[in-house]
């Protein structure tokens, strides 16, 4: 599954380090972050390149940071990494030096804050999960800091929404905490009412919200409306595919799914076939469901032919056991 962090990771893009800095980018801005949602990563890195020749150095490496997360996350590989914390710390270092005027301590808190929420995902997915807790808890601060100075920045509730909801869902078991998913939920609600930015940033964020709630029929009316203005995005058609797998829809969710599949296999960064496998373990599932038993033997046909590494191996190794399961069923 693709828990969307999209929502949140391209907010800084309409931050600009000042006002004029922001007319005078809007446009390339507004560009960069379609790139990123319909997954045209070298498009967005020639922004990127831009914002550099012009001396926008806390736009350029944190639209780099952005990147690559995104690349990261889409491929569901880490090979960026490296490149991916060294922009991290540059976008850092500008951020910091950003904040010394104090007329744009707000803007340089909430790039701070936007910073710390890339790498803690990136860190969670990585399994450290120390550094990753620690990244979260500042991002928090940055952000609540950011809201303080200046409410205004109303987007910065995409963070703090998603750390609420988040991290009490991970604390559950903890009787003496205050759960805040609600309170989540009601800051994401109203940066998508109140935006002044892009609502389909909270929009996205929300998406997955509930469909951990198991409100896929909301989930599903929300990815197939952004769908329409992004029709290429793989994370929203991973959430229609997924809400309708769930909801027991087969033949929509066997259309989605044969759609992210032909998608995966024609670009040119899915190398390990992570996601392909993925694709191929709930078409199998759901072609069984509707008694198509030819194209699931085609699919496990398909899936058994994948070479994949030792890595996606044990992360995928349920889906790997029950395909073998299947394919014995099918025989």
């Amino acid at each position: 599954m693709k828990l969307i962090f999209i929502g949140f990771i391209i907010l800084f893009l309409f931050y600009s380090a000042q006002a004029n800095s922001f007319i005078q980018n809007s446009d390339k801005l507004k560009q960069m972050i379609d790139y990123v949602i319909e997954q045209k990563y070298e498009e967005s890195f020639q922004i990127a390149i831009q914002f550099e020749k012009q001396s926008y150095k806390l736009e350029a490496w944190t639209s780099r940071a952005i990147i690559y997360h995104a690349l990261m996350i889409d491929y569901e590989s880490y090979e960026q990494a490296n490149f991916f914390f060294q922009a991290c710390d540059s976008a850092m270092y500008y951020a910091h030096t950003f904040e010394k005027n104090l007329a744009n301590q707000a803007y340089a808190l909430f790039a701070k804050g936007l910073i710390e929420g890339l790498k803690s995902n990136i860190l969670r997915r990585q399994g450290d999960f120390l550094k990753a807790i620690t990244s979260a808890l500042n991002m928090k601060k940055y952000l609540t800091e950011c809201i303080q100075l200046d409410p205004n920045l109303i987007d910065a509730y995409v963070g703090l929404g998603n750390f609420d909801y988040w991290s009490s869902k991970a604390l559950t078991y903890l009787p003496f905490l205050i759960d805040h998913r609600e309170r989540g939920i009601a800051r994401l609600i109203e940066a998508e009412k109140k935006s002044l930015l892009h609502p389909v940033i909270a929009s996205t964020a929300l998406i997955w919200i509930y469909m951990d709630k198991k409100e896929y029929s909301i989930a599903l009316k929300r990815a197939e409306e952004l769908l329409v203005k992004y029709p290429n995005a793989r994370s929203l058609m991973w959430a229609a595919g997924e809400s309708s797998y769930q909801m027991k829809n087969w033949e929509k969710g066997i259309y989605y799914y044969e759609m992210i599949l032909q998608s995966v296999k024609s670009s040119a960064g899915q190398k390990n076939h992570y996601n392909e496998l993925g694709c191929y373990h709930r078409l199998i599932e759901m072609y069984r469901m509707i008694n198509n038993k030819e194209k699931a033997k085609l699919y496990i046909k398909l899936a058994k032919s994948l070479k994949l590494s030792d890595e996606v191996k044990e992360r995928k190794k349920k889906d790997i056991s029950d395909i073998e399961k299947w394919e014995k069923e099918l025989k």
